[in-house]
């Protein structure tokens, strides 16, 4: 390889510098960003209906769209966690030959 098997890390605990080799390198996936979207999504979804059911009074069907925009909206961290998922997991799978 062009830089070599291992790889210069800081130590999560201390912040000391060690050599590392790169199949010993592994991701974790971070969630934080998805469920905040999914949390913000929500809201927005449920303070949008009850503005629109209080400024006009709104039929069954306007609930039924409404909550098939909620859907796709709470669909897309879906989505988002399904992708990082995959691809913490095709890191974590690939290793170098010794």
């Amino acid at each position: 390889m062009k830089i070599g098997d291992e790889v210069r890390v800081n130590c999560s605990n201390c912040g000391k510098q060690d050599k590392k080799h790169l199949n010993r390198i592994s991701a974790t996936p971070d969630n934080r960003l998805v469920v905040g979207g999914f949390v913000i999504g929500v809201l927005i979804i449920l303070l949008a209906g009850n503005y629109l059911e209080i400024i006009m009074q709104v039929s069954l069907s306007f609930w039924k769209i409404l909550g098939i925009a909620g859907s796709a909206i709470a669909g897309i961290p879906m989505f988002l966690w399904n992708r990082e998922n995959k691809a913490v997991k095709n890191f974590n799978r690939y290793a170098l030959k010794k």
